[in-house]
């Protein structure tokens, strides 16, 4: 898949979120996803179904502002 090998070469921290109530498909899919390109494991949003980032949008925007955090100081 094209889009699996480009988030492969990502060098700066992508984190994925799945949402706490979304169908197993999904939920699974973005499990999947975060092993794809060493994200670390998905975190799960809390009281979110398919459609995290209108149900929780602080908790969904907390997501990468927690990565950029991470990012050691010479990269940010």
């Amino acid at each position: 898949m094209a889009v699996t090998a480009t988030l492969r070469r990502l060098t700066v921290p992508a984190p994925v979120g799945v949402g706490e109530h979304d169908l197993s498909g999904f939920f699974e899919g973005g499990e999947g996803r975060a092993r794809d390109f060493d994200a670390g494991p998905a975190v799960v949003i809390p009281a979110a179904g398919h459609l995290a980032p209108p149900e929780q949008p602080v908790a969904f925007c907390a997501l990468p502002l927690d990565a950029v955090r991470r990012i050691p100081g010479q990269w940010r």
